[in-house]
Formats: structure tokens, C-alpha cells, sequence
């Protein structure tokens, strides 16, 4: 149990974003970095440069499935969306770069796609499908939008906004 806890708060704190500054006997060196594709070590670097050496060990559930625990990779983002006569709803996605996006299309009526030209992506709706991609890098807004007939001109288009 208190090997659970220990992991726990080690992801709280690099979730937090702890920024303690290690001391010259904490530091590592680029050669302690190195490690095998067996070891159980990860050096891992917060956004103010600070580096965090921690051992990571295989997690069970109850039911004796191996959990994956991935350090540093953003959330997923869900979203229930709804394509009718020439809207998109919502017409507004927020994201981090690089972020996970799954949009469930909950309700379509007629025929409609989902289009982001910036990311070469286009996916023709179906209602109870889910299109998962990854928002882009660079922090930007970015267009998505039906391009059936003149669905887009009426109005069928919102913002992927990055930041």
C-alpha cells in the first residue's frame, strides 16, 4: 500500500508541477540518464528545466491487468457533438497542443462532414461514431467545418482553438 501511495503522490507532484530546484547531489549527469530498455528508471524534465529521476514499476487492478500509467501526456478532450441542417454543435473546441481530441457524434441529420484542413483530417459523419485525433502542435485557432455543397457557407463550421 504505501508503495501505491508513494507513486500517487510522486504523479501529483509532477502533475503539479513541482518546481523545487535540485541540490548539486540530486542533479544527474547526461551518463546517468542513460538508461536500458529494461530499466525501471525515467528522468523526466518539468518546464522550468528541472530534472526528476524517479522508479516506475508495473501497476495490477483487481483483475490482474497490468494499468499503464503514461507520465507527461495531456488529458484526453471529449466531446459530444451534434451535426444538423448547417451547424455543428458545439462550434467551439478548446485543446492543448499535441492534445488527444474524441468527438462523438451523438445526433446527425442528413449528410455532413467533419473537415480540418490544417491537419489534413475528414471524417464523414455518422451518428454514434467517433473520430479521435490530436490537436495540433502549435498553438493557433483552426478551422473545422462540413464540406458538403454549401453546408460551410450556411453557417456548418466552428474553431479548434490550441493554446
Amino acid at each position: 500500500m504505501k508503495k501505491y501511495l508513494l507513486i500517487l503522490f510522486t504523479l501529483a507532484l509532477i502533475g503539479a508541477g513541482c518546481t523545487a530546484t535540485p541540490t548539486k547531489d540530486t542533479q544527474t549527469t547526461k551518463e546517468n540518464k542513460q538508461t536500458s530498455a529494461n530499466s525501471n528508471s525515467q528522468t523526466v524534465i518539468t518546464d522550468n528545466g528541472v530534472e526528476a529521476t524517479f522508479e516506475t514499476e508495473p501497476i495490477k487492478n483487481d483483475d490482474e491487468k497490468i494499468v499503464d500509467v503514461v507520465l507527461g501526456s495531456p488529458a484526453e478532450v471529449n466531446v459530444d457533438m451534434e451535426a444538423s441542417n448547417f451547424a455543428l454543435t458545439p462550434n467551439t473546441i478548446s485543446a492543448a497542443p499535441g492534445q488527444k481530441i474524441k468527438i462523438t457524434f451523438t445526433k446527425n441529420s442528413g449528410f455532413h462532414t467533419f473537415v480540418i484542413d490544417d491537419i489534413d483530417l475528414k471524417f464523414a459523419i455518422k451518428e454514434g461514431e467517433a473520430l479521435t485525433f490530436s490537436a495540433p502542435t502549435t498553438p493557433g485557432t483552426y478551422a473545422f467545418y462540413c464540406d458538403v455543397g454549401s453546408h460551410r457557407a450556411n453557417g456548418m463550421e466552428g474553431m479548434l482553438v490550441v493554446k
